[in-house]
């Protein structure tokens, strides 16, 4: 804990006393690792190279644009704790009177209902028919009966494609 915190700007000391105070250890070090994995990108954002020169006003003015490629690269469920616990670090900032307003507020965060659907390809599709009908990846025992039910896996592949329903849907 206390090597993550090490090289953190001053005003984010007393936010990790406080802390430190109210949780166990493990939520301590996961929201300390998250401030240094966040504090670089800022201070990248304003050409600082080192987070102890960041200052609180650096992070009022951070804009959605910011946001949105910070959470870009990771998945919707780790966007949503991330958020969450930077959401958390300007709660604070702004009990504090240290900010007068929390930028991640306008930040319009894809809900995980809107994440890209996933369909299947046309070049799956006829692969899938193909391995259907040879009788791919089958076990002995599913080969002995897939006469009887490869008819009705091709019609629920070509129902699947024809219907363009998508992955999530079809699960």
């Amino acid at each position: 804990y206390c090597n993550i915190i090490a090289d953190m700007p001053k005003f984010v000391l007393p936010y990790m006393s406080l802390l430190r105070e109210k949780k166990n250890i493990s939520t301590v070090i996961v929201q300390a690792t998250e401030l240094r994995a966040f504090l670089p990108q800022v201070g990248l954002k304003f050409d600082i190279y080192n987070i102890k020169d960041l200052s609180v006003q650096h992070l009022g003015l951070l804009d959605n644009e910011f946001f949105t490629e910070y959470f870009t690269p990771v998945s919707v469920n780790s966007r949503i704790i991330k958020e969450s616990y930077l959401n958390m670090f300007y709660l604070y900032l702004m009990k504090e009177r240290l900010l007068s307003y929390n930028p991640l507020w306008d930040y319009e965060s894809p809900s995980p209902t809107t994440a890209p659907k996933e369909y299947l390809s046309h070049k799956e599709f006829t692969e899938t028919l193909a391995g259907i009908a040879a009788g791919l990846g089958l076990s002995e025992r599913e080969a002995s009966f897939a006469g009887k039910t490869q008819l009705r896996d091709m019609a629920v592949i070509a129902l699947i494609y024809y219907a363009n329903l998508s992955l999530s849907e079809c699960a």
